[in-house]
């Protein structure tokens, strides 16, 4: 039985976050088995971001993503965050 997939309740705020910085943004939360709730593009340069609500940790299909994934995934849990990852890219 398949449950479905539902975008966590910061995810509105951080999608709009990401998109006043200019990001390309793309939901992917209704695929499941651990892909990424959202891909981001900026500057030739794209990621794949996992949205969490504060103080909420990876799934076992998540951890496993991330795991066999060969490039990095973001998790961000606020708006804060976003500007974090500008930083960490140098776009802010």
């Amino acid at each position: 039985m398949r449950f479905a997939a539902k975008s966590d309740a910061n995810q509105p705020a951080i999608v709009e976050a990401l998109r006043k910085m200019g990001f390309s943004v793309v939901s992917l939360h209704r695929h499941g088995a651990g892909v990424p709730d959202l891909a981001i593009a900026k500057a030739n340069r794209m990621a794949f971001c996992e949205v969490k609500m504060p103080g909420e940790e990876l799934n076992g299909l998540q951890e496993a993503f991330v795991r066999e994934w060969n490039s990095s995934i973001y998790v961000l849990s606020s708006v804060e965050d976003v500007a974090v990852l500008c930083e960490a890219w140098r776009l802010a």
